[in-house]
């Protein structure tokens, strides 16, 4: 699968023939949503945030591209929105900014060159991204960070298993648009993305409780309070989990996702005797 992917990167770069090249620039507005132990549909659209990014892409001929992408919004989710008693019970929820940058190579269905008339196409792309957040919650009135509380008893000597997680991950992007040329240099594309990722902890839930006794000893009061707020759904004293109780589910990774809009322009270099002049820019032609 690998070698594929780079024997097709390859094989598009020495095809690139046309007789001019040009670097697109863009910038990237819609909205991001998390999904995992903390959202209980697949798309919780009251926990839908802006988005924002910027992109630097490269032709490799027609049907192909490359494209550098950094990516800012806030990612939340919170037991509020399940009309299950068990999950409301129990009331938890995170909020994280979030940073992302990568590469994806984009696959053009129809071709795209707008500097020889092929405006309009839909598109799919993939790649890989490194992404950084930081969980955090409030509680009376404070906002605190969960990684360095160890609220699954990270950290502990009872579970030596159960490391601090890393707040820097790696994600596989997966998505699909539509983009039309509106001149030679004017690109508008609508985009849909879902990212894969390898961690479970974005909201900072995964495995299972841990006894109070334990957590307190090891992690402090805090790290507890923070990690069976139970107590304060059903306003009594927080119900006796331990490790053998269900915190979250470590069988599936969270994941997240992007729809919106990108507006670019082309910055063309003209060919000329073997090799590229330096780029020019034109006025938008409508």
């Amino acid at each position: 699968m690998q070698n594929t992917f780079f024997t097709l990167i390859v094989f598009s770069t020495i095809s690139f023939s046309a007789s001019a090249q040009y670097l697109e620039m863009g910038i990237f507005g819609g909205g991001a949503v998390y999904n995992g132990d903390l959202s209980h549909h697949a798309i919780e659209l009251s926990e839908v945030h802006p988005a924002f990014g910027i992109k630097a892409a490269t032709p490799l001929n027609a049907y192909f591209a490359l494209s550098l992408n950094a990516r800012y919004t806030t990612l939340t989710g919170t037991d509020d929105n399940s009309q299950k008693p068990a999950f409301a019970a129990r009331n938890l929820d995170f909020r994280t900014t979030f940073i992302e940058a990568g590469l994806t190579f984009e696959c053009f269905l129809f071709g795209y060159d707008p500097l020889h008339q092929k405006i309009f196409s839909p598109f799919i792309y993939t790649g890989v991204n490194w992404f950084h957040f930081n969980p955090t919650t409030e509680y009376n009135g404070v906002t605190y960070e969960l990684q360095p509380l160890g609220t699954e008893g990270q950290g502990t000597s009872a579970f030596p298993d159960r490391t601090p997680y890393a707040l820097s991950q790696v994600s596989i992007p997966m998505g699909a648009g539509l983009k039309y040329a509106v001149s030679r240099t004017f690109n508008i594309a609508l985009s849909f993305t879902a990212n894969k990722t390898f961690t479970d902890y974005i909201d900072d839930v995964s495995t299972t409780y841990v006894d109070e006794t334990t957590l307190t000893a090891e992690n402090g009061a805090l790290s507890f309070e923070l990690s069976n707020r139970t107590d304060e759904y059903l306003n009594s004293e927080p119900l006796p989990y331990d490790e053998f109780h269900p915190r979250g589910n470590p069988a599936y990774k969270d994941w997240y996702g992007y729809g919106g809009i990108t507006l670019s322009y082309n910055l063309i270099f003209e060919k000329t005797r073997g090799s590229y002049k330096n780029a020019h820019l034109e006025c938008p032609q409508f």
